[in-house]
């Protein structure tokens, strides 16, 4: 009877910390920050900052509690556009990592889902299984014993809901976590303390240095922890909870495996690939690594990863700008078909961005990682009315400024003539823009930068807003959550006689621009259109506009 209630055991995630509380967090991160005991209807707590039009950032620092109230507040961070965060010093273990799995948002037209639950170094994340609630010491009435026989089901039934949630792209839990719940005993933790624990429970990490991938190393770390995190579908890579309990058994298994075997079939992580790298005339670096696992006798797996090039690269980081590194993995046939990665476009378009820890290897602990100090800066209380410059956080979703008046989020906004707007001339950067609206006035809530004309227009919100701005917007924080979050709650002005010259996402022959606006508001990324001649044009964002008979523009906005 032991050995089978310790497989479901159950609901005391124990803690002897102080009733959970949410309070407003003064720091360049977190909007909120939750601390303390977790209970049951704590979940309650999240509703002041639920269903905002921009992600709110809740930091999470809570040893723990009841088990049912972290999966309440899962599901309620999961179902309310909620970001979370542990920053370093930071704890979230036991009941408190199942609600930080919770973090996400859903982007476009309630489309796509965002993972969004981030760590920085000298945070600790830890997951253990649940507690069986027995009395200790004498014997057990049998009723007693069933009776917390049939919770622990219950809790089992709960993690393996939590498990299945696999909605518009985003996985709540992962099988490796999962597992690695189930597995840690109660009185252990499970810390994700590792880059392999990042990509195997699907955590991100925040306030590591950018750096260009100089080294042989940091590229062959790129391509094993994306191969790990994306197996593709011709390897016989899976990850299962035996084979993945831990990510470098898995990878010393195949090693092992190959040494013994000396067959060209068996896995092998060691000096088997090869780096042939690139530069290209485009202006990116590119490099070639392979043959990774071998799918069948009639191909093998390589891995493609493109950069800009080293100069390009740096400037990009030192402008505090974030330039991508990306990669994937193809299936190449080399008995049919010619390689050529560095000038076929079936190998250089559509990679995927990868995160920039991706550069070391999978056993580096993330105390080890270089950090960004002006990052981690960030994550200390500040004074709103301090005097520090502009800092960026490497986030690849959106840029935050943090400046005299506040923190600035970049936003698809723009103003109209019904707001409280000034213009001004020959401001060199977005960031000296943020700075202008920040010092002016405290009627300034947004500022829009024309990098073309370095114009800057600052503007308070109070008026009607267009959707989909020309130019770069950032939008204080602290009123970004008066913005409405999607196409289905803002309202609709047509311009006529007007076109647009822009990023457009696909052409279809309508009848009327009704059904014009209604196929934009149902298409992810879709912030305008143009109808001309019962053709539609979908558009993300326009460069700019030009006078054209008969054409009819759709813009959205809201009204105060």
């Amino acid at each position: 009877m032991l050995r089978l209630l310790s497989a479901f055991m159950l609901l005391l995630w124990c803690s002897g910390a102080i009733a959970g509380q949410l309070e407003q967090t003064n720091n360049g991160v977190c909007d909120y920050t939750f601390r303390g005991k977790i209970e049951r209807g704590d979940a309650t707590l999240l509703e002041p900052i639920a269903g905002s039009y921009f992600p709110m950032e809740l930091c999470l620092d809570s040893e723990g509690g009841d088990m049912a109230g972290g999966v309440q507040m899962f599901n309620s961070i999961w179902g309310s556009n909620i970001n979370t965060v542990v920053l370093p010093g930071g704890k979230c273990l036991s009941a408190c990592a199942i609600a930080f799995m919770g973090g996400s948002n859903v982007q476009g037209t309630d489309s796509t889902r965002q993972i969004e639950r981030r760590i920085y170094p000298g945070a600790k994340l830890g997951f253990h299984a649940p507690s069986l609630d027995l009395r200790s010491g004498g014997t057990q009435r049998t009723e007693f014993v069933l009776g917390a026989y049939e919770s622990a089901l219950r809790t089992a039934l709960r993690l393996f809901e939590l498990n299945q949630i696999k909605e518009k792209g985003g996985i709540a839990i992962s099988d490796f976590l999962y597992g690695m719940i189930l597995e840690t005993k109660p009185s252990t933790f499970y810390y994700v303390e590792t880059i392999g624990d990042l990509v195997l429970t699907d955590v991100d990490l925040v306030g590591v240095k950018i750096k260009f991938p100089d080294s042989d190393e940091s590229i062959e770390s790129i391509c094993r922890n994306y191969y790990v995190k994306n197996p593709p579908e011709n390897s016989y890579f899976h990850l299962t909870h035996d084979q993945s309990s831990h990510y470098r058994a898995v990878l010393n298994e195949w090693a092992d495996d190959a040494k013994a075997t000396g067959s060209e079939v068996a896995f092998n992580w060691g000096k088997g690939q090869k780096i042939v790298r690139h530069e290209g005339k485009d202006g990116y670096s590119y490099a070639w690594v392979g043959p990774y696992f071998p799918a069948s006798k009639y191909g093998k797996i390589y891995c493609l990863v493109k950069m800009l090039n080293k100069q390009e690269f740096d400037a990009k980081v030192e402008s505090l700008e974030a330039p991508p590194i990306q990669a994937a993995t193809f299936f190449v046939d080399e008995v049919s078909q010619p390689i050529d990665p560095f000038t076929d476009a079936k190998y250089t378009t559509d990679l995927e961005v990868v995160p920039y820890w991706y550069i070391y290897p999978h056993d580096t602990n993330l105390l080890d990682v270089e950090i960004d100090q002006a990052a981690i800066a960030l994550t200390r209380n500040v004074d709103p009315l301090g005097t520090e410059t502009i800092g960026v956080l490497p986030d690849d979703a959106s840029r935050l400024f943090r400046t005299l008046g506040g923190y600035y989020i970049k936003a698809p906004v723009t103003y109209d003539n019904q707001s409280h707007i000034q213009r001004q001339e020959n401001v060199s950067s977005a960031g000296e823009c943020v700075e202008k609206c920040a010092n002016s006035a405290r009627w300034c809530e947004a500022a829009t930068y024309n990098a073309p004309d370095k114009l800057c227009v600052t503007f308070e919100l109070s008026g009607e807003l267009a959707v989909g701005a020309f130019f770069d917007s950032f939008v204080r924080r602290n009123v970004v959550r008066n913005l409405k979050r999607d196409l289905s709650k803002l309202e609709l002005f047509v311009e006529d006689n007007v076109s647009i010259v822009g990023d457009p996402i696909r052409k279809t022959e309508l009848k009327d621009v009704e059904a014009c606006d209604a196929e934009c508001r149902k298409t992810q990324g879709c912030l305008m259109f143009q109808f001309v001649d019962n053709t539609c044009e979908l558009l993300r964002r326009a460069k700019s506009l030009e006078n054209r008979v008969g054409s009819r523009v759709g813009l959205y906005y809201q009204k105060p």
